[in-house]
C-alpha cells in the first residue's frame, strides 16, 4: 500500500522580498555590525558625524593608504551602499579619526525544511510527520542592537493549486509565517506544520522560501 505524500521542493532565496522597516532594528551600536543593502540606518552613536568620511583598510589597520572610502551624507539616516561596500567586510574607520566606527559583513541566508520522523527521503515528506523550519543567517546579530528582538523573516509557502500559507496547523495550534524573529543561528522553529489534514494539505508540489523583512536590504541588496 503506497503511503500518501506531500512533495516540497526546496528553494533557498538570500535576502528577497524586503519590505519596510522595523525602527527597533535601524540604531547600530557603537562598534555594531552593519550588513550590505541596509538602508536608513542610524549610526550616529559610531564615531561618525555628518560630512565625515569612512574608509576601509584590507589590512585591518588604518595605516596608510585606504582600500575604499566613503562620505557620511547624514549619519542617521545612512545607507550601506553596495557600490562602496560590497566585498569591504570588516572594521570601516574614520578617514581621519582613525577611530573604528562599524564592522560590515556581506548578508546571507539559508533555509531548510526538517521531516520529523524515520521515513525520510530527499525532497519527500510523508503525509502525517511533522515539519520544522531551520534558518540559518549571520544576520541575527541585529538581536545586539537596543530594543530588537533578532531579525524578522518571513517564510514563503505555496502548495498545490497556487494556495499561499501564512499560518500552517502545528501540535499546538497555529504557526504563524509571516514574522518570525530570527536571534541565534541555525534558529528552529520546532515542530511547525503538522502535515495530516488532506483537506488543508493534499498532496501535491510545495515550494518553500525565506526572505528577510529589515531595512529595505532586499530591494537594495538583491544579489
Amino acid at each position: 500500500m503506497n503511503c500518501p505524500r506531500v512533495f516540497l521542493i526546496l528553494i533557498i532565496s538570500l535576502l528577497i522580498l524586503s519590505s519596510g522597516v522595523l525602527a527597533l532594528d535601524s540604531k547600530v551600536p557603537k562598534d555594531g555590525v552593519v550588513f550590505v543593502g541596509e538602508n536608513d540606518i542610524d549610526i550616529s552613536d559610531c564615531n561618525v558625524r555628518a560630512g565625515d568620511e569612512i574608509a576601509f583598510w584590507s589590512s585591518g589597520s588604518p595605516e596608510g593608504t585606504p582600500d575604499s572610502r566613503a562620505k557620511v551624507m547624514d549619519a542617521r539616516h545612512f545607507f550601506v551602499d553596495p557600490a562602496f561596500f560590497s566585498g569591504k567586510t570588516g572594521t570601516w574607520y574614520g578617514l581621519v579619526s582613525k577611530k573604528p566606527v562599524f564592522k560590515v559583513e556581506d548578508p546571507w541566508i539559508q533555509f531548510d525544511v526538517v521531516e520529523q520522523g524515520i521515513d525520510h527521503e530527499p525532497e519527500w515528506i510523508k503525509k502525517g510527520n511533522l515539519v520544522s523550519f531551520k534558518i540559518s543567517t549571520n544576520m541575527y546579530v541585529l538581536s545586539e542592537r537596543p530594543g530588537s528582538a533578532g531579525v524578522p523573516v518571513r517564510i514563503n509557502l505555496t502548495g498545490p493549486n497556487e494556495t499561499v500559507y501564512t499560518t500552517l496547523q502545528s501540535p499546538t495550534g497555529s504557526y504563524n509565517l509571516e514574522n518570525i524573529f530570527v536571534y541565534y543561528s541555525p534558529f528552529d522553529t520546532g515542530a511547525a506544520w503538522e502535515t495530516k489534514d488532506d483537506t488543508i494539505y493534499p498532496e501535491g508540489e510545495y515550494t518553500a522560501w525565506a526572505s528577510i523583512l529589515v531595512n529595505d536590504i532586499g530591494e537594495k541588496n538583491p544579489g
